[in-house]
């Protein structure tokens, strides 16, 4: 990753401002839809999670779960409560700049279906009983920290290949807290800004592939709210709002207009200078 950035929209602002049409919209989602479907396929054809010797293998699971065998210029964080808006974003940067975003849920999203199957297979205390599995709670515990560390690794990993990551902060994301603090509810959130603190800082080799996006969204019904402070996180992103995404938009137009070659990403670095 090369630079990382924080997008704050406020609940009046919409992607609706970057003219995305619907019919765009649309045809991004098919294309989701169709990759989806495909990865689907070839994960539910081959559900096997032992190797040889019957055991475990982290890096098996990483790879067959959650794949890194695309090239993608942007990782869209965000929450769960905003993926339309994260979708819209991505579909803007593919029909503007013709960057690939990275949304974890629209391909993944299947760290609770991993989880289940593990489960079933090493936690049921009743395997003979029909009615309603239960579960032994010290083994579910134990396999949803390894199934957890698995989606946090790839999820750093893919961080790491992307060249840039953009932050949606929205009310569904951040909160200001009564000490005032910002602080968000999502450990998922909280690593994905972590990693974008920590991780190594390198433009990297640039390609041009076809988009998808992803993220893994884990229903949070009923359970404890943890808040994880994110001050330091935020202070290591440039800070963005819409009227600067209208405005990176407009610089590579009249780059185009007038046959500079600048790439699109290179324009978003030097964003604050332009304005």
């Amino acid at each position: 990753m090369y630079k990382s950035f924080d997008l704050t929209l406020f609940d009046n602002e919409s992607m609706g401002l970057m003219n995305i049409r619907e019919e765009d919209y649309n045809a991004y989602n098919r294309s989701i839809d169709k990759l989806r479907n495909l990865f689907l396929r070839k994960l539910f054809s081959d559900l096997g999670l032992r190797n040889e010797v019957g055991e475990l293998e982290a890096s098996s699971i990483k790879k067959k779960w959650f794949p890194h065998d695309k090239n993608y210029d942007v990782f869209i964080s965000h929450s769960h409560k905003d993926i339309e808006l994260a979708k819209k974003l991505a579909c803007w940067l593919k029909n503007e700049f013709n960057l690939n975003a990275f949304i974890d849920s629209t391909v993944w999203g299947y760290a609770d279906d991993l989880l289940r199957q593990i489960d079933d297979e090493y936690c049921v205390l009743n395997k003979n009983s029909v009615s309603k599995k239960i579960y032994d709670y010290d083994k579910r515990n134990y396999t949803t920290t390894h199934v957890h560390l698995i989606l946090v690794s790839a999820l750093r990993e893919m961080i790491d290949s992307c060249e840039c990551l953009i932050f949606l902060n929205t009310g569904n994301s951040v909160k200001l807290s009564n000490s005032m603090h910002k602080e968000t509810d999502s450990p998922w959130i909280y690593d994905e800004l972590q990693s974008a603190r920590f991780i190594r800082k390198r433009k990297g080799k640039r390609k041009i592939v076809k988009t998808v996006d992803r993220s893994i969204s884990i229903g949070q019904e009923n359970n404890p709210t943890v808040n994880y402070d994110v001050d330091k996180e935020l202070l290591n992103l440039k800070k963005l709002n819409i009227y600067m995404l209208i405005k990176w938009q407009q610089r590579c137009s009249r780059n185009k207009e007038n046959g500079i070659p600048e790439h699109p990403l290179d324009v978003l670095y030097k964003l604050d200078t332009m304005i």
